[in-house]
C-alpha cells in the first residue's frame, strides 16, 4: 500500500509571526517589561551569541527560563490555553492551513516538527488531527527546562526517525522555511522552501 508523509514546520511556514516569541509577549502587561527581559537581561548571552561563543540553543534555553520559569506546569498550560484563544487565528496563515487541510483530505499522514513547545503547541495540533513533534519542557530545580536536544536542524530528523519508518513511504512532502528545516526537507521527494510567502 502507497503511503504519503508530509512534514510541515511550524514557526514562519504555518505561522506568519514567530509563536514563541508572540507568546512572551503577551505574558506582560508591559512591552517596556517585556523588553526589559528579552533582551536586556539577555543582553550577554545575546553578545556571546553574536561573537559565535555560544549556540543560540543556549540563548534559547535562557529565553525560555527567564520568561517561564516562574510559571509551574499548570499555571502556563493555563496561560498557553488563554493564549490559544485570544491570539492563534492571528498565528496561522491561511494558505498554509488550506495546504494541510487539502493533505488531510488526500489520507496523507501529517506531522508538524517544530523548535518551537509544547505548551504553546499540543492543543492546536490535537483539534487539527496533527501529529507533532516538538521541545519538551518540565520545571527542575525551580527552572524551566527543554528535555533533550532542540527540536532543530538534523535534530529534527533524528526525532522522527524514533517515530516513524521512512522507507514504508512512497512519497514525502516538506514545508519548511529556515536553515533549521533543511534536514528535513533534504527527505523529501517534493520539497517546499518559504511557499507560502507572498
Amino acid at each position: 500500500m502507497n503511503k504519503t508523509l508530509v512534514l510541515f514546520d511550524f514557526d514562519g511556514t504555518i505561522t506568519v509571526i514567530d509563536s514563541t516569541l508572540s507568546f512572551y509577549k503577551f505574558l506582560y502587561n508591559s512591552k517596556l517589561l517585556f523588553l526589559y527581559n528579552h533582551y536586556f537581561l539577555c543582553l550577554r548571552y545575546v553578545l556571546l551569541y553574536r561573537l559565535k561563543l555560544i549556540s543560540y540553543f543556549t540563548l534559547k534555553k535562557k529565553r525560555l527560563d527567564i520568561h517561564t520559569t516562574k510559571f509551574n506546569d499548570s499555571e502556563i498550560l493555563k496561560l498557553s490555553e488563554e493564549y490559544y484563544k485570544k491570539y492563534y487565528h492571528n498565528l496561522l496563515n491561511p494558505k498554509a492551513m488550506d495546504r494541510i487541510n487539502w493533505h488531510k483530505n488526500q489520507g496523507h499522514e501529517l506531522w508538524v516538527i517544530s523548535a518551537s513547545y509544547d505548551f504553546l503547541l499540543q492543543k492546536w495540533s490535537m483539534e487539527n488531527g496533527l501529529n507533532l513533534i516538538t521541545n519538551k519542557t518540565s520545571l527542575d530545580n525551580c527552572k524551566r527546562r527543554i528535555n533533550g536536544r532542540d527540536v532543530n536542524y538534523e535534530s529534527k530528523v533524528e526525532y522522527l526517525k524514533l517515530k516513524v519508518d521512512l522507507e514504508s513511504y512512497s512519497e514525502i512532502y516538506a514545508y519548511g522555511d529556515s536553515d533549521g528545516d533543511k534536514a528535513m526537507l533534504d527527505l523529501a521527494n517534493f520539497k517546499f522552501y518559504k511557499p507560502f510567502r507572498t
